[in-house]
């Protein structure tokens, strides 16, 4: 790492400004993972729709003063992608293994709220939301040892779905929050962060085996994406009950990214 750019990131962690344009960025998560809840509750009981970050987005924009509020949310995940950028760039972990592990999951996360950006700016310019997972699969499967790379996507997408589901059991994400163990974070938010948790955890593991599944049958038409995996779980046996299941725990997700909007760690 050069010294300009080590001293950028510090910079850039000292900043109250910077810190509080991130802070907008869970708030946005928060109003995304709403309408996304939304949006899944509509379908499960008959409505169409696209119950995915997107969709979400697309809906948020065509609201009254919904072209201001996408900025805001575009530039609140642009900024909290920076944030964990930086992270990554200057982890706090003590040990090599503890800020090797902090650098990976800061790089994840960066990439996450990143795709939220570019995806929000494309909704708001008018450009669309670009082709998804769906099209990332078309892709992959078109390299060489494409369907070892998306079924490896989808194993990896699988972790990240059991992570978090362990995470909301197990309560670790108050380990994010600022006063978590001082009484400053209330019994509400930890029902939303444990509710909140499992249920997206859950959504993110039927979408990584729908990249599985993509990768067995080599079909770059197989949709991989939320919207499909929720839609993958209305089509089960007592699907509609599922869904709403898990369209209440998104919707809890979205209330607790408030609370980390005020409390998180930075």
């Amino acid at each position: 790492m050069s010294t300009d750019a080590g001293g950028m990131a510090r910079r850039a962690r000292s900043s109250d400004t910077f810190e509080r344009v991130a802070r907008i960025g869970f708030a946005a998560s928060g109003v995304v993972h709403l309408l996304i809840a939304l949006i899944a509750a509509q379908v499960a009981l008959g409505s169409s729709g696209e119950a995915d970050e997107q969709g979400a987005l697309e809906q948020l924009g065509s609201a009254t003063g919904g072209s201001v509020l996408l900025w805001v949310c575009a530039v609140g995940f642009a900024a909290l992608a920076l944030r964990h950028v930086v992270t990554a760039v200057l982890p706090r972990g003590q040990s090599g293994r503890d800020r090797l592990v902090e650098r990976a999951k800061a790089g994840g996360k960066a990439v996450v709220y990143g795709a939220l950006a570019v995806t929000a700016f494309r909704v708001v310019s008018g450009s669309g939301g670009g082709d998804g997972a769906s099209g990332v699969t078309g892709t992959l499967l078109s390299a060489p040892a494409g369907r070892v790379l998306v079924g490896l996507v989808g194993l990896g997408v699988i972790g990240v779905g059991g992570y978090h589901v362990v995470k909301g059991v197990t309560q670790t994400f108050l380990e994010d929050l600022r006063g978590a163990g001082g009484g400053q974070v209330g019994r509400a938010v930890r029902v939303l962060g444990t509710v909140g948790y499992a249920a997206k955890g859950i959504a993110l593991a039927v979408v990584g085996v729908l990249f599985v599944v993509a990768a067995v049958q080599a079909n770059p038409d197989q949709p991989t994406g939320l919207d499909a995996a929720l839609k993958t779980l209305r089509d089960q046996p007592l699907g509609s009950v599922l869904l709403l299941l898990v369209a209440l725990g998104l919707a809890a997700y979205g209330l607790y990214s408030f609370a980390r909007a005020r409390y998180a760690k930075m």
